[in-house]
């Protein structure tokens, strides 16, 4: 009997070191059977059954139920067999995780069969952790879906109710309609490009963010104490705490935009000055919407004044335009400039009106331009940020403009840019009030003839007289100024030119003019 006894006990020595190599260090011993709640954690561990909830075989663990297990070490499942429990079950296993410590009683014939079981439960959690380098770590789930499973156990340990599920029915909280809460979560925090900024914007600019801080540091911290490696949720949840502080919600003191040229077609410089309120780090990105024209260049390169205060390319998202009626003549027939089902009704420049409505262009979505800080720029300071796009090809109303920032820590909400452009053409034509309006027709800003002087001279090397006398070859010098810039193929008409005497003489020709045939 004694030698039963010391097997039995051997047995479950070995048992209780299989579970210790699980976590590298040994077991500390659990003072009695206890269950206390934290006040802090919002994903409890749920078992009624340790025998069969900690089987990693039968019932594997998801990601949830390791984060509301806590943190794997030797702490994490202990075992007593110095403690008597009720009938046949003598060892006691603790439980200790961030919402509660649970004890339960097992057999001892039961100890070594568990503790492997329990070693695979162990095993999984650890292989969902982000440091993993198992071959599970393929299963880590995203943290959109890693916020779903979490979302959907959390318990406020105040009021037992689930504030996260009613947080994601909240209208209030739908910071964008083409995702979910926990997707613009995940582009907010886990992005590291232009976008996670946009979306941290979006987020303070909506009627809930303190509801979602609120919700979400808690769960957040009970990820951390599971998962603290190096791509852990700590930074993330400092994010999350910091980016809409009042402190950094910031305004435009002003923000204005002009151009260089309002005539259809023409390549136009627009000039956007700002005036933050705040210090503009660098990184900071600078968000323009409703420039909705075409790129007069292959890319859309920016200069500020200050110079060198912003990154030379910026990135362009082109409008989504249902039409655009093209006046045929002057324009490129590529991109969004087409003539396609499209009459143009004769504009009358005198009078700055129409008999007919014109066929206008509509846009389903905005431009928009994301333009890179690269050097602080201090509050209360005029920013001047230039790029060039290309009119429209008819007069129109290019809409609304709005210029926003993002940076880590600071957002300035969209603000509506405001403009004025001394170009109204005709009498009956009020200054315009938004650039890209193309507002002047093309035309010649200055067109002058001259010819040649009479008496003449003689050239030897054609053997004619030069002048404009009886009988003299003439020429004349046509010197234009077009408020646009002549693409190949356009064509100049010149008209009024009569000579005298018969039609035999040659037609005219075109000297000195290398950019025409």
């Amino acid at each position: 009997m004694m030698a039963r006894q010391q097997s039995m006990q051997a047995r479950m020595i070995v048992a209780v070191a299989i579970l210790a190599a699980v976590a590298g260090t040994a077991m500390a011993q659990p003072q009695g059977p206890d269950f206390s709640m934290t006040t802090t954690a919002v994903i409890p561990f749920v078992c009624d059954d340790v025998e069969t909830c900690l089987d990693g075989y039968a019932t594997p663990p998801s990601f949830q139920q390791c984060v509301a297990l806590g943190a794997v070490t030797s702490e994490s499942i202990r075992l007593d067999y110095n403690t008597s429990g009720p009938g046949s079950k003598k060892v006691m296993v603790s439980i200790d995780t961030p919402s509660a410590k649970i004890s339960h009683y097992i057999s001892i014939n039961d100890v070594f069969l568990w503790v492997r079981k329990a070693r695979q439960y162990l095993n999984i959690c650890r292989s969902l952790m982000a440091d993993s380098i198992t071959q599970r770590s393929a299963e880590i789930p995203s943290p959109a879906a890693a916020m779903d499973e979490l979302c959907d156990a959390y318990v406020d340990p105040m009021s037992g109710q689930n504030p996260c599920a009613r947080i994601q029915r909240d209208p209030r909280c739908s910071v964008d309609d083409t995702m979910s809460l926990h997707q613009t979560l995940e582009m907010a925090l886990w992005s590291n490009d232009a976008a996670a900024l946009v979306m941290q914007g979006k987020i303070c600019e909506c009627s809930c963010w303190a509801d979602i801080i609120d919700v979400y540091t808690p769960l957040f911290e009970q990820w951390e104490n599971y998962d603290s490696g190096a791509q852990g949720v700590g930074p993330k949840l400092q994010t999350l705490q910091t980016m809409c502080t009042e402190s950094v919600l910031g305004t435009f003191e002003t923000a204005s935009i002009g151009e260089s040229n309002g005539a259809q077609c023409a390549v136009n410089t627009l000039s956007l000055t700002i005036t933050p309120s705040l210090e503009l780090p660098k990184g900071a990105m600078l968000t323009v919407t409703g420039l909705n024209s075409e790129l007069a260049e292959q890319s859309l390169f920016v200069s500020s004044t200050p110079a060198e205060k912003v990154e030379r390319t910026a990135s362009w998202t082109m409008p989504q335009c249902t039409k655009w009626c093209s006046m045929v003549g002057l324009c490129p027939t590529d991109g969004s400039a087409t003539d396609d089902n499209c009459l143009a009704v004769q504009y009358d420049y005198a009078v700055g009106d129409t008999t007919d409505d014109r066929c206008m262009r509509w846009c389903d979505r905005n431009s928009q331009i994301v333009i890179t800080i690269t050097d602080d720029v201090d509050a209360s300071t005029d920013l001047v940020v230039e790029f060039k796009l290309l009119n429209p090809t008819y007069m129109t109303n290019s809409g609304d403009v709005f210029v926003e920032l993002s940076a880590a820590g600071v957002y300035i909400a969209p603000t509506k840019v405001t403009a004025t452009v001394a170009d109204g053409v005709g009498p009956n034509n009020p200054l315009v009030q938004t650039v890209l309006a193309a507002s002047i027709p093309p035309q010649f800003d200055t067109l002058t003839v001259t010819e040649s002087a009479c008496p003449g001279a003689y050239e030897s090397s054609s053997d004619k007289w030069i002048g404009s006398c009886a009988g003299m070859v003439n020429r004349f010098t046509v010197t234009m100024t077009p408020n646009v810039d002549l693409l190949p193929g356009a064509r100049i008409t010149i008209s009024g030119l009569t000579r005298t005497g018969t039609n035999l003489f040659p037609a005219p020709m075109l000297i000195d003019a290398p950019n025409f045939q």
